[in-house]
């Protein structure tokens, strides 16, 4: 998120990875692990959820949580 802000020359920025499945779990990192960063003005969060369901439900889910993860940090 720090970077991509840097080469946007931006405000604010959010990234996301982590893996939505069906493949590519492990017993540490399970399907539906997923990482976020929030970067603004002088400020920086992080954050990792696990989600349930199937790929399209854990992006779903990932992309509402990135949004109230934004919001919150903008209030």
């Amino acid at each position: 998120a720090l970077g991509i802000k840097k080469q946007m020359n931006s405000d604010w920025s959010v990234a996301i990875t982590g893996i939505s499945g069906p493949t590519g779990g492990s017993p540490t990192k399970p399907v539906g692990t997923v990482c976020f960063a929030v970067c603004g003005p002088n400020f920086e969060i992080t954050a990792q959820q696990l989600f349930q369901g199937d790929r399209t439900a854990i992006q779903s889910q990932a992309a509402d949580y990135a949004a109230s993860l934004l919001l919150s940090s903008l209030n």
